[in-house]
């Protein structure tokens, strides 16, 4: 292969450079972009054979100048060739810059939020692409998806940052042999990833979170961090596919959502066959700085905040873990009390020098580290007060007090027995969520293996 240096420096590329880079690739071989801003107002055509790449601060980027040429089907980078094969792109960044565009573009196309997808790779039903590797990009900012591949064999899409992509941030369509590994998508609108008439396919240590608001238009707060599902016809577009959903493993993966749903299988009600997820990690979370329910067109996301967002859940998932409480029993002065009411109870606890508290009431528990103030399980709550459901049974409670010095299993409750009182909670009409908050960032469940 020959290896071509496409080099601008930053801040001098002129719209329209596309022409030059689609002129390189033309031959195939190695092609690698230099440090600078590419303003794109045309597709880039990937031919197989071909290996793109680029510096960390490679940026191409939707010029604010360009008509709405990206309509559904038509991608940032789109493929050349009907039969796509042996493509490997990685390195560099794709801006939507969609801030910059008029709002009306995400509608455009055959479909909500089919235009401006950043990477459209898609063959044809009846002829599948090949070996197609994508990995190590930074893509925001766009209208629509930030990876699209449709009707390949062998696909590998790892190691990808990406952040305000208002429909889907990772899109299979009838990929067969599929893999997305070590992903952090912070997704807006659809889906963070998405599998639809996928075959044999893993996704594993992704990390997938979920901006709420209004994005232009799109289901408020509908996104999803997986969706797994046979599709056909979608928003007016698409078609029936050669292969249906078969063997899907989804395991190690962390979802913060914030959306809709952490996983949703089957979202058609066509049925799958053989989709098994297991040992991921879930939670609700909270952001600092601006709330994620004043996102809106004209307040997106930044990938700034994106980048925020994952390096406090990184920061949570690399805590040491490896401390582990004395096995001694402690007078701590643990005091547990208890407001309850008709339908459901409020449990608070009290001691000296308490470094976490362990609640576990009808086979469901919490624990609250009170340091960061951590929640951990099942149990929701309401501050700093643990929601019981149900009538209070005193059997079913188990309160465990812990500090460094050791542990106190608290058995006496004091029980307020409480009437219905205006403003309270009623738990027929307000849904609780276990939150788990780190400087408003994030929830890791495994934290549990830490107590006795």
């Amino acid at each position: 292969m020959v290896l071509f240096f496409l080099t601008f420096s930053v801040g001098v590329a002129v719209a329209g450079d596309e022409q030059q880079i689609n002129e390189m690739l033309k031959a195939g071989g190695v092609i690698h972009l230099a440090s600078g801003v590419y303003n794109i107002e045309d597709s880039i055509k990937i031919h197989s054979n071909t290996v793109l790449t680029g510096e960390p601060d490679t940026i191409l980027r939707v010029s604010s100048t360009a008509g709405q040429w990206f309509v559904d089907g038509t991608g940032i980078l789109d493929n050349a060739d009907t039969s796509l094969h042996d493509v490997s792109i990685s390195g560099f960044q794709i801006d939507g810059n969609l801030k910059a565009l008029p709002q009306s573009y995400a509608d455009s196309g055959n479909g909500k939020h089919n235009a401006e997808r950043l990477i459209d790779f898609r063959c044809d039903s009846a002829n599948f692409g090949s070996n197609i590797s994508i990995h190590d990009m930074k893509l925001y900012d766009a209208y629509s998806d930030g990876i699209h591949l449709s009707f390949f064999n062998n696909v590998n899409v790892y190691n990808n940052f990406v952040s305000n992509c208002q429909h889907s941030g990772i899109y299979f369509i009838s990929v067969v042999n599929g893999l997305m590994e070590s992903n952090k998508v912070a997704g807006i609108g659809s889906d963070c990833l998405r599998f639809d008439n996928c075959v044999n396919n893993i996704f594993r240590h992704n990390t997938l979170y979920s901006f709420t608001g209004d994005s232009n238009g799109a289901y408020k707060n509908g996104q999803n961090g997986v969706q797994i599902a046979d599709q056909g016809f979608s928003h007016g577009g698409g078609s029936d596919k050669p292969t249906n959903t078969k063997n899907i493993e989804g395991y190690g993966n962390v979802f913060s959502s914030g959306g809709l749903r952490d996983i949703w299988i089957d979202s058609t009600g066509k049925g799958v066959e053989n989709v098994f997820v297991h040992d991921n990690e879930g939670a609700s979370l909270k952001t600092d700085g601006t709330p994620v329910t004043e996102i809106s067109y004209n307040n997106p996301p930044t990938v700034e905040m994106s980048e925020k967002v994952f390096s406090n859940i990184f920061d949570l998932l690399k805590m040491d873990y490896s401390f582990v409480y004395p096995d001694v029993s402690q007078e701590l002065n643990g005091n547990v009390q208890v407001l309850s009411y008709e339908n459901y109870s409020l449990l608070s606890v009290q001691g000296e020098g308490l470094t976490a508290v362990k609640i576990t009431y009808a086979n469901k528990q919490v624990t609250h580290y009170l340091q960061k103030d951590i929640w951990i399980g099942s149990l929701s709550h309401q501050g700093n007060r643990v929601y019981l459901p149900g009538s209070f049974q005193k059997e079913d409670l188990k309160v465990t007090c812990i500090s460094s010095q050791g542990f106190q299993d608290v058995t006496d409750f004091e029980v307020i027995e409480k009437q219905e009182e205006t403003g309270s909670i009623n738990p027929d009409v307000v849904p609780f969520t276990g939150t788990l908050i780190i400087f408003g960032i994030a929830l890791f469940r495994n934290l549990g293996r830490i107590l006795k």
